[in-house]
């Protein structure tokens, strides 16, 4: 029989790899961004986002752009929630930030200075000293979506802000990747650990946040979050029933789907976000650079008779979760999440954060490095086989 006919791509036919392009993540890379100082590109996850690279503003073009990109963005800005965007100029030269157009910018948002020229090059946007103008826009999960190039300064900055908007309007549906676990605790097991969190002293939690040096230090920021903890103490009753439950029931389900070996808890903790407190956490990642160590996180509600608190996934936009009493929901430190404002009750959960190989050797660095240790449970007993014995 005939054999069919195929179109052979021509000899030497490669893909077009260079640079960031359309289709890539952008890197997660270590910026400045003026004023704040230094972060991780990832913090824009969640956000539809253009960076757009201009060089520097005495340039006259540069200049006349970014007095448009003022235009658009403020037309945007009013019709859009403000943390669904970002707009974020990038320079490389560093006196852009004096001139007044840019201090006009820095009224509205800020900017980054990319002196040593790593992101030009990372987007594939210098060539030695000289850089091209440019505008990278991506969807929700920083994947860049379109390109703008440079054509005049008008033109640019209305594409530039023009294809964020259709990244608004667009609906590319998405499904976080998490794992429901349902039945993990009984009724009765809920209500008597909510029992046990009403007859203890909760005090209030903040939030972990890295110094420059790596070192983490506690924030109490009532902004960005509002929850008051129960640490479940180790080595008692209550916390080794605990564990041996997540053992059986959530980390066998964590291997046998996300080939995932669970090691050690960081702790183990009741928690309550309460309405009339305004409970609530801002949006953030526990994995986010390579120092992390808080590989899966768990999140297990104990009630669901409240209204609001869903626990949501910016980068997947649409995703939120508030799962029934007693289900353990799972997600990838690295996924940017917040819980949603409860707005009426009070939401009880049972949290804790999973480390397999890769999260324990950065938990015996931060020990040699600080000299402080991070709380790392290790889980007693092992899995149990999970796909049955061959």
């Amino acid at each position: 029989m005939p054999q069919p006919q195929q179109s052979l791509p021509p000899s030497g036919f490669v893909l077009n790899n260079a640079g960031v392009a359309i289709g890539d993540p952008i890197p997660w890379v270590r910026i400045r961004l003026h004023p704040q100082g230094e972060v991780n590109l990832e913090q824009f996850g969640g956000l539809r986002t253009a960076l757009v690279f201009l060089g520097t503003a005495a340039d006259p073009r540069v200049k006349a752009a970014l007095a448009q990109l003022i235009v658009s963005f403020d037309a945007l800005r009013r019709d859009r929630r403000a943390n669904d965007f970002a707009v974020v100029p990038v320079f490389a030269d560093p006196a852009s930030v004096d001139d007044p157009t840019v201090k006009s910018w820095l009224d509205r948002a800020p900017v980054i200075l990319d002196t040593n020229l790593a992101l030009h090059r990372a987007f594939g946007l210098a060539n030695g000293n000289t850089v091209r103008i440019a505008a990278f826009i991506t969807d929700s999960q920083l994947i860049v979506r379109q390109v703008v190039e440079f054509t005049t300064p008008d033109g640019f900055a209305s594409s530039a802000v023009g294809a964020v908007r259709s990244q608004l309007e667009s609906n590319e549906p998405g499904h976080a990747p998490v794992l429901l676990i349902p039945g993990v605790l009984s009724p009765a097991e809920c209500a008597g650990l909510i029992a046990y969190y009403d007859s203890s002293t909760p005090e209030g939690s903040g939030y972990m946040l890295k110094d420059a040096d790596g070192k983490y230090r506690l924030v109490d920021d009532p902004n960005r979050k509002v929850r008051r903890d129960v640490v479940l103490e180790a080595s008692t009753p209550l916390f080794d029933s605990v564990m041996e439950r997540l053992r059986r029931r959530v980390f066998m389900q964590l291997r046998r789907y996300f080939m995932f070996e669970t090691v050690a808890l960081e702790r183990i903790l009741l928690a309550r976000y309460a309405a009339d407190e305004g409970g609530h956490f801002r949006k953030h990642r526990d994995y986010a650079d390579i120092g992390s160590h808080r590989e899966f996180g768990l999140t297990l509600n104990l009630n669901d008779d409240f209204a609001g608190g869903h626990l949501a996934f910016p980068e997947f936009p649409g995703e939120r979760y508030k799962p029934s009493a007693g289900t353990a929901l799972i997600y990838s430190g690295a996924i940017t999440h917040q819980v949603e404002p409860v707005t009426a009750g009070n939401r009880y959960c049972l949290l804790s954060f999973m480390m397999g190989g890769v999260g324990m050797v950065q938990v015996d660095r931060y020990k040699q490095t600080h000299g402080e240790a991070i709380a790392a449970n290790p889980m007693p007993g092992g899995l149990p086989e999970a796909f049955g014995q061959r």
